[in-house]
């Protein structure tokens, strides 16, 4: 440190050289770098999982239609669900269900 304090010239040489690493290291070059290079490899990983399960060049459709089927049926089962229960504990009317509750609530009127 006294050697730095005694040598202001090589002081701002070691800084400029210090910042220059740390930049080569941890700047935003690098992270846009690195962060591009993980998405490529995730898209060419999800083309290869693709790949396996279909036949020949065809896309991966069979599965996520699934998925997306799977998940919209556990959002209408849930939907479902949450609209007894509430009319069970008494916090919705028989005939009405969870939307025209919450606009009732927000709006304090049933026309929309």
């Amino acid at each position: 440190i006294a050697k730095i304090i005694a040598n202001p010239i090589d002081a701002r040489l070691m800084g400029r050289n210090g910042r220059k690493r740390v930049d080569e290291i941890f700047g935003m070059e690098k992270f846009r770098k690195e962060w591009w290079e993980l998405l490529f490899e995730a898209q060419r990983r999800g083309k290869e999982r693709c790949y396996s399960k279909t036949v020949g060049r065809g896309y991966c459709v069979g599965s996520s239609l699934l998925r997306s089927l799977c998940e919209l049926a556990v959002v209408v089962l849930s939907a479902i669900s949450l609209t007894w229960s509430m009319k069970k504990a008494g916090w919705l009317e028989e005939n009405m269900g969870i939307l025209g509750t919450i606009k009732v609530w927000l709006n304090g009127r049933d026309d929309l």
